[in-house]
């Protein structure tokens, strides 16, 4: 398995495997480190993720072709969330696109995904140049209400300087910008891998709570966001995951006839336990009223600060209860039917 830069500071924290990586599943307490993160503040090291940079003429124009939403608008310093899609329309990965200079973007995308995706562009934009940072650099995430105040004493940065998906470049090959995956104002730190450490030391000098993939996930359920092999993958659309905004429609880009002319059968919704429940995992089948079966869970967690059980899910579009029943042990739980997301600008909406 591979190693970040910063596998020396995660002490006692418990250790998986995600994507080939070993990377701490908590330090301490995951439900603990999820309301951290909501509350005050919390660093985690996603420095797993792909970072591709994409250089050339025009570059923004190229990539216009590769990703639904058109990145050549984006003015320097200005980041983007968008997908790449295959020829019939499915989502091959989700990523975020930075323009850190005139002819360049920055790309983070899924480390599951980063060779299929270093493919991709190679093979779609071989007159352009492609660089595989990944192990080059640690990329470092701190989310949370009070990350500002942290962000101020760690690091020289005028917070009025950078808004929400923007970028800077402080000195060379140090890039903050200010996005997450948590649902929380926060702010993502690309550093080379010699300076990991004592960046990541000076946070938690600062008292910023380490957390884990576990609680990144249960903030990033609550908040909506997709996961890929969840909510995501080369079989599914946008415009059944709730990303059809991502589509500019009048862009020429793989996949769009396609996706044009693809029928979308399935939505995807949020589920809110009506009972104590276990927490729902991937490919639970729901069901309804009548025992008909009518979709599946993508993802599912308890939220902590609410103490309800929550879920995404795909229902068929045929569907139009309010409510479904999941099969969990061998017995049948009720669930309610709501929107996504179930967290959005610190308000909880369930």
């Amino acid at each position: 398995m591979y190693k970040t830069p910063l596998y020396q500071c995660y002490g006692k924290a418990k250790l998986i495997n995600f994507a080939n990586w070993e990377l701490p599943a908590w330090f301490s307490n995951a439900r603990e480190e999820h309301v951290q993160t909501r509350t005050n503040a919390s660093i985690f090291d996603v420095s797993h993720m792909g970072k591709i940079v994409v250089k050339g003429d025009r570059v923004g124009e190229k990539l216009d072709h590769l990703t639904p939403r058109k990145v050549s608008t984006l003015r320097l310093g200005k980041a983007a969330y968008t997908v790449f899609l295959n020829e019939t329309g499915g989502i091959i990965d989700d990523l975020i696109a930075y323009r850190v200079a005139k002819d360049s973007f920055l790309l983070i995308v899924n480390a599951a995904n980063r060779k299929k995706v270093v493919n991709w562009i190679r093979g779609n934009l071989p007159e352009c140049e492609l660089q595989d940072l990944t192990f080059d650099f640690a990329l470092l995430a701190v989310q949370g209400p009070r990350v500002p105040e942290f962000i101020k004493l760690s690091i020289d940065l005028k917070l009025e300087k950078i808004k929400r998906f923007e970028v800077v470049e402080l000195e060379k090959s140090f890039f903050v910008a200010r996005t997450g995956y948590t649902g929380e104002d926060g702010f993502e730190i690309m550093c080379r891998a010699d300076k990991a450490v004592s960046l990541w030391n000076s946070f938690i000098d600062l008292g910023v709570t380490p957390a884990g993939l576990a609680a990144r996930d249960s903030l990033r359920i609550e908040a909506g966001y997709p996961l890929y092999g969840h909510e995501i993958s080369e079989n599914v659309s946008p415009l059944e995951a709730n990303l059809e905004w991502l589509v500019d429609w009048k862009n020429n880009f793989v996949g769009r006839e396609a996706l044009k002319n693809r029928s979308v059968v399935k939505r995807l919704v949020g589920l809110v336990a009506l009972e104590k429940s276990p927490i729902p995992r991937i490919n639970y089948r729901l069901f309804g009223p009548d025992g008909e079966e009518v979709g599946c869970v993508t993802s599912g967690t308890f939220s902590p600060q609410t103490a309800k059980t929550i879920a995404m899910a795909y229902l068929s579009n045929e569907y139009k209860g309010n409510k479904v029943f999941m099969d969990i042990r061998k017995r049948r739980y009720e669930f309610g039917i709501v929107k996504i997301p179930f967290y959005k600008d610190g308000k909880f909406l369930i």
